[in-house]
């Protein structure tokens, strides 16, 4: 007998709970839970809230890491063998990677990972690839010229590589020199490195092997002409449009907020202009090329596309080499 536990983190929303579950009542995300075939082996959360960057991704990973642990477990003790499946849309999608690389270092496989345009909007998952105790990974993505959300740097592009490995060591070591020296630090594109190059010279990096180590494994990805509330099952509507004063420009293409905390943040600077985005005052939408019934169109395709993914990955083997701990 195969128990296949599931654990979804869907996309950032508001942190009015009902207004959310309303929101993403039909998300990609929330349909793969609902539809799990073994439901008491099923987790499903709700993703981070809009003006939370640092604290929500991060718990709901490490929240998701529990509760995979604790079945996991449970089915290797009583002689069951489990498979472990992930889903995770934009932030949720870099928390379930967070996760299957939590589960990596517990030595425990994931079968299958199963993203909708992962961004890098967190700016405490340092790790952002694709660990190699993924067996199958299948990445369902917001073509960039669609121009949704064109300053949200996508991830979850390719596997981890040795190097990755070896440069993961040598950062956690320089951390733990910097805790006692009190080394000053320095930000480096939003990730934290300790100014401690002395603790990574003459050391000798044992990367450790996991039998057959699934590095050159391709991630099956395809882009999407939709938006990247599209991508992940929550295509704008008429109705979501007029709500939010959006308009369409005279082409019918959708023009989409920007997030409330680069508004918020940009007005406290007195900025007009941004190198990021073209954040202007007299502008504040975003222009997309696409339209609302092409983005719900490219929405359903999005379902269809990785239900297929499933689909295939429940009926795969799970790979050799892969269940013994680094």
């Amino acid at each position: 007998m195969t128990l296949d536990i599931f654990a979804g983190i869907d996309g950032t929303g508001t942190a009015n709970d009902w207004e959310y579950t309303r929101a993403f009542a039909k998300s990609c995300v929330r349909e793969l839970y609902d539809t799990w075939h073994q439901k008491n082996v099923a987790h499903y959360s709700r993703g981070p809230t809009n003006l939370d960057f640092t604290v929500s991704t991060r718990f709901l990973s490490q929240a998701a890491y529990g509760f995979v642990t604790q079945q996991w477990d449970a089915a290797i003790a009583s002689g069951v063998q489990p498979r472990v499946f992930v889903a995770g849309y934009s932030r949720g999608a870099s928390a379930g990677i967070d996760l299957c690389k939590r589960l990596d270092g517990k030595g425990i496989p994931v079968h299958c990972l199963l993203l909708y345009d992962a961004v890098d909007m967190t700016y405490n998952l340092s790790f952002l690839n694709i660990s190699r105790n993924v067996d199958y990974c299948f990445h369902a993505l917001r073509a960039e010229s669609t121009n949704s959300r064109p300053s949200w740097k996508r991830v979850g592009l390719r596997r981890e590589t040795v190097s990755d490995l070896q440069s993961e060591k040598m950062l956690r070591a320089g951390l733990e020199a910097a805790k006692g020296a009190a080394l000053g630090a320095a930000m480096v594109g939003g990730r934290m490195v300790a100014a401690a190059m002395g603790a990574f010279q003459n050391r000798t990096i044992d990367i450790g092997k996991r039998g057959q180590l699934h590095f050159d494994r391709e991630i099956e990805r395809r882009e999407f002409l939709c938006t990247h509330g599209g991508a992940g099952g929550t295509p704008w509507t008429n109705e979501a449009i007029q709500k939010e004063g959006l308009g369409l420009d005279n082409r019918d293409c959708i023009r989409e907020p920007y997030p409330p905390q680069v508004l918020k943040s940009a007005a406290q600077k007195g900025i007009t202009t941004g190198t990021l985005m073209p954040l202007k005052t007299d502008d504040p939408w975003i222009q997309t090329n696409v339209k609302v019934q092409d983005d719900e169109a490219q929405s359903q395709e999005v379902r269809r596309w990785m239900k297929r993914n499933r689909d295939i990955a429940l009926g795969a083997p799970q790979l050799d080499g892969l269940s013994c701990p680094a």
